[in-house]
């Protein structure tokens, strides 16, 4: 089936992107999405404020808002056991993921996009007329479409890619609980020493429901599994507030796979974003403010080189310079940080009561 425009993956990059290809006039859009809908989504749904800015830009703002938790600040765990709360000039928000992207993609429907979920996609291929064939299976029946723009927002593990980056593996686990003693308007960062310089969050999503969750370099996980480290923080910080909860969802692991510059390296006749293209903080792991722009630009490059007869590898190099002109600094901030993070919660440790280092912690993690 020829159509105007093929997104591979339905998450919040697919979503953005299939919403905006309908919007600039792209008739027939098709999402294929691997899992059947609405799905469970392994991730903490921490709403950053450029995400939010980004979701605000959507007419259906003011119906997805009362859905997102807002928290007015985070109490923070150092290293060295001190605490001490970040407050900043805004709040942030936290939403679940499997409700989030249920939301997203029913305004894709409404949008007049079509999404195919439960099919799986296995191969995508340049036609002798130039444009992209994308193969699959719903079930037992093939599909087939056919088109001039092709965006693979597949996620982390996908294959539909030329990348060969060096990988920076960082894993993370998360599951959700009710019940849990916690305090619904603040998210909760612990830097555990066998975290840093990642670490282990409580992020609200109701008055009475949370995620828990760890990352961590994969490296640092030494042979045992993600699981077992994610029970010994559980142990170690929540135990005795977890007499009384219920497990809502088990621990489920994901990975996270950010890159320290900013290419687009899709197939001949596709173009990446969000997990796909590896954009992600390297040190917060957030993606969804990332998947949200990229999804969007994406089809803007697309849009303008199919107007203007570009070739694939003008309207490439088009969408990978919009990129690095809206996320480059936040990406590379994020590096830095990883880096330094360690001798800096160290440090923050020590002078833990002095109103001046708070100021300068709270001001450069809530910018990341």
């Amino acid at each position: 089936m020829k159509v105007d425009f093929i997104i591979v993956g339905g998450g919040p990059a697919g979503c953005a992107a299939a919403l905006e290809a309908r919007r600039l006039g792209f008739e027939k859009v098709v999402v294929i999405e691997r899992a059947s809908l609405p799905r469970l989504k392994p991730c903490a749904g921490g709403i950053s404020m450029r995400a939010e800015n980004l979701l605000k830009e959507f007419s259906f703002y003011p119906e997805l808002e009362p859905l997102m938790h807002k928290v007015g600040s985070a109490n923070l765990t150092l290293p060295n056991g001190k605490c001490f709360e970040l407050k900043g000039d805004a709040s942030a928000s936290v939403m679940n993921r499997q409700v989030f992207d249920d939301f997203l993609q029913k305004q894709v429907i409404a949008s007049g996009a079509e999404i195919i979920s439960g099919a799986n996609v296995e191969n995508i291929e340049k036609a002798q007329n130039g444009r992209t064939i994308v193969r699959g299976a719903k079930g037992e029946e093939k599909i087939e479409f056919e088109s001039s723009a092709v965006v693979v927002c597949a996620g982390a593990n996908h294959r539909f890619h030329q990348d060969t980056r060096k990988k920076v593996r960082i894993v993370g686990c998360t599951a959700w609980f009710e019940g849990c003693n916690f305090d619904p308007t603040k998210m909760e960062l612990i830097f555990d020493k066998s975290l840093r310089p990642h670490y282990g969050w409580l992020f609200p999503e109701s008055e009475t429901t949370c995620n828990i969750g760890i990352c961590l370099y994969q490296k640092k996980l030494n042979g045992r599994s993600v699981l077992d480290v994610y029970q010994d923080f559980i142990q170690k910080y929540y135990s005795e507030r977890m007499k009384n909860a219920t497990t809502l969802v088990s621990a489920k692991v994901h990975p996270i796979l950010p890159a320290r510059s900013i290419r687009s390296h899709g197939l001949d006749g596709t173009l990446l974003a969000g997990d796909a293209s590896r954009l992600v903080n390297a040190f917060t792991g957030e993606g969804i403010s990332y998947a949200l722009l990229s999804g969007k630009i994406a089809v803007q490059a697309w849009a303008e080189g199919l107007k203007d007869g570009w070739s694939w590898e003008r309207i490439n190099k088009q969408y990978e310079n919009l990129l690095k002109k809206e996320i480059r600094g936040s990406m590379k901030k994020g590096f830095l940080l990883a880096e330094t993070a360690t001798p800096l919660l160290i440090l923050a440790g020590l002078f833990a009561d002095n109103s001046f280092v708070k100021k300068q912690v709270t001001k450069h993690l809530s910018k990341v």
